[in-house]
């Protein structure tokens, strides 16, 4: 019985020897599965830090392109008004100028009719003997 008793033993230890074995050989597996998927989980971090980082230059360059197109309206909607300003200014001195001109226009018909009028007298009176200027000896 001892033997048997020993033998059981043997084949106790021996039965646990190869559990202990195939223990570790899992948990060898498993820490290595764990490697791989600590090593997978970490590339995926970094390559989502390298997406977010490339997303915020992306943002960043589109904040500045979206500035210089504010930039650029508003100095298109300055320069519209400054135009707007220009043509209404040059329309008010169009009407001023007309205004003026419309005015010289009836000075000037105003002396003309005066000198005609002085010149119809000038000859009249030339006739008559009572000239108010002296007349000029006409060329032959």
């Amino acid at each position: 019985m001892e033997k048997v008793i020993r033998r059981m033993a043997a084949d106790f230890e021996e039965e646990l020897a190869e559990v202990k074995a195939k223990a570790a050989a899992e948990r060898e597996e498993i820490a290595t599965q764990l490697q791989a998927e600590k090593a997978a989980h970490a590339e995926t971090l970094l390559a989502g830090e390298v997406a977010a980082a490339e997303a915020t230059a992306a943002m960043v360059a589109m904040q500045q392109e979206l500035e210089a197109v504010r930039s650029q309206l508003v100095a298109a909607k300055q320069e519209m008004a400054d135009k707007d300003k220009a043509a209404a200014d040059m329309a008010q001195m169009h009407d001023t100028m007309k205004s003026e001109a419309t005015e010289a226009a009836a000075k000037a018909a105003k002396a003309l009719t005066t000198v005609l009028a002085w010149g119809s007298g000038s000859v009249a009176a030339e006739r008559s003997g009572s000239a108010l200027l002296p007349t000029l000896p006409t060329p032959v």
